[in-house]
């Protein structure tokens, strides 16, 4: 940290290794100042100098900037995440903690590849959470709920379902299904799981297990 400037740190995470291409393209969209940190074979640590904080509205701007080209110029889609500019070595890491849950949970959860950590809503509870804490939760309140046991019909059935808002319609179209399909689905995951998703309380329940599953993955 020089000259009182800012640090601002992306995790970029990719399903496949990346290749120099991806590399190359990244530091195309660098500035002198900026470094890139080679994490593993699949995940980039980007840390952006600014003079004043980002706001959000900017860092989203850089993130879709990234996303987007890399997906043109390479076609290759990225999981990008971030929390906040960082004026000290300990803000930094903890920018690196909860940009790696955002990004953990958020590849893990949403259908979008933009996660900032302050976006998390629900899902930043789950990643505050401790690993036995996480368990202890699941074990109790959803008697050992494990959503990666589902099928993947029953896991996309959900998913859907909880991203329209409980939206039978919606979710139904978006799954390209009738409407008396997904509610059979959603009426036989009740009778096995004892969980109506129709139910706010039941779905929050649900929507939460699924990210502190994500984060213990």
């Amino acid at each position: 940290f020089v000259n009182d400037t800012l640090q601002n740190l992306f995790v970029l995470s990719f399903q496949k290794p990346y290749d120099d291409t991806v590399l190359a393209i990244i530091s195309s969209l660098c500035g002198i100042n900026d470094r890139i940190l080679h994490m593993n074979d699949s995940q980039i640590i980007l840390i952006r100098s600014s003079k004043l904080p980002l706001s959000p509205e900017k860092s989203r701007e850089i993130a879709s900037a990234l996303s987007d080209t890399l997906l043109a110029d390479a076609y290759t889609r990225v999981h990008i995440s971030y929390y906040k500019s960082c004026q000290s070595l300990a803000e930094l890491l903890l920018a690196y903690t909860r940009s790696m849950a955002a990004n953990r949970i958020g590849s893990y959860s949403f259908s979008s590849n933009i996660h900032p950590y302050m976006n998390l809503g629900l899902a930043g509870i789950a990643a505050l959470l401790s690993e036995e804490k996480s368990k202890e939760f699941l074990k109790d309140q959803l008697k050992g709920f494990s959503f990666m046991s589902l099928d993947e019909e029953m896991r996309t059935t959900i998913r859907a379902f909880l991203d329209c808002d409980l939206s039978v319609s919606d979710a139904a179209s978006k799954l390209f299904i009738h409407r008396n399909t997904l509610n059979y689905r959603l009426d036989k995951f009740e009778k096995q799981h004892g969980l109506n998703l129709r139910s706010f309380s039941d779905a929050a329940l649900v929507q939460l297990a699924i990210f502190i599953e994500s984060g213990l993955s």
